[in-house]
């Protein structure tokens, strides 16, 4: 597979949770400066801009993407000559990773100490560092009832449903306007985020829903989401884009207009609280985070861009 390609799919994937995006990203990143014979430094930043422009468009609410290039962008800008640009991106890549990696293997074991003993957790869509909390919590000996929706359009759902069930777990399988019901059966919300923004949680579509009832009824509600997730207050809120209609109704009547968006967000004032590597952070902490992260004016300027075609 060329580099080309994998930057295709890593922009057209929308199935996969951002973890699991950001380090395909890093991969292909790491084959277009093995691969490609570039003329100039010239030339490799400008194949840069254009692939930071299609990641940034095809992903446009995960942070940790927009993450990886704001940190390429910089190390590749204080790079004198190709060579150094090329060493400068393959680096930054692997490091951003590894820190993420860490970060989420942090987030997931500290988790454990979230999740109690005889509990029935709601959770939505699919969730890599949720999956593997709840199954390390089983692992140590904790009960745990987990009630998963079918996440329409694309029904990621299922896949956290039977990974969690081939993992040993009771797991309870419902449509997605069940929430409510749902909400009631439980002690405590589990769930995993895209971006964590000043304005609150970009997660699939549908969190924002479960988080205001779960607020309603006493039940609390946790973010299992490493730092690098925290999308940057200079680049402007949050970017949340449409897709094809004929995902909700292939044969829709023309004068029905169809509104198609994987992603909501959800209000900090639904959320107990956020788990990452360095603990239990408040939302205020949070925002506090997002208002001092550095952004690369190039990046910014490929955000703007893309914030105007959504």
């Amino acid at each position: 597979m060329t580099w080309k390609i994998q930057i295709e799919a890593v922009a057209t994937d929308r199935r996969s949770g951002a973890t699991q995006i950001t380090m395909r990203t890093a991969e292909a990143l790491h084959a277009m400066c093995k691969a490609e014979a570039f003329a100039s430094r010239e030339a490799l930043l400008e194949t840069l801009r254009e692939v930071a422009y299609r990641l940034v468009s095809g992903q446009p609410e995960m942070a940790s993407v927009t993450g990886l290039v704001n940190e390429v962008f910089v190390a590749a800008a204080g790079a004198p000559d190709l060579e150094n640009v090329r060493e400068a991106v393959i680096k930054t890549a692997q490091t951003y990773i590894d820190h993420v990696n860490r970060s989420r293997n942090e987030v997931m074991h500290k988790a454990r100490g979230l999740i109690p003993d005889h509990v029935a957790v709601l959770t939505h869509s699919r969730s890599s560092t949720v999956a593997m909390a709840l199954i390390l919590a089983a692992q140590a000996g904790r009960r745990v009832k987990v009630f998963c929706h079918e996440s329409r359009p694309l029904y990621e759902g299922r896949d956290m449903a039977t990974e969690l069930a081939q993992a040993g777990l009771e797991v309870v399988f419902t449509i997605d306007a069940a929430a409510f019901s749902n909400l009631q059966r439980c002690e405590m919300v589990l769930l995993g985020a895209d971006s964590l923004t000043e304005q609150g949680v970009i997660n699939k579509v549908g969190t924002a829903a479960i988080a205001v009832s779960a607020k309603s009824l006493g039940v609390p509600v946790y973010v299992l989401a490493e730092t690098a997730k925290i999308w940057p207050a200079r680049f402007g809120s949050p970017l949340i884009s449409r897709h094809p209609a004929k995902q909700v109704w292939e044969n829709v009547p023309e004068s029905v207009k169809i509104i198609n968006e994987y992603f909501d967000l959800t209000p900090w004032l639904a959320v107990s609280g956020v788990l990452t590597e360095h603990g239990l952070l408040t939302p205020d902490e949070i925002c506090t985070i997002s208002r001092e992260k550095p952004i690369n004016q190039q990046l910014q300027t490929i955000v703007a861009e893309v914030r105007s075609t959504l």
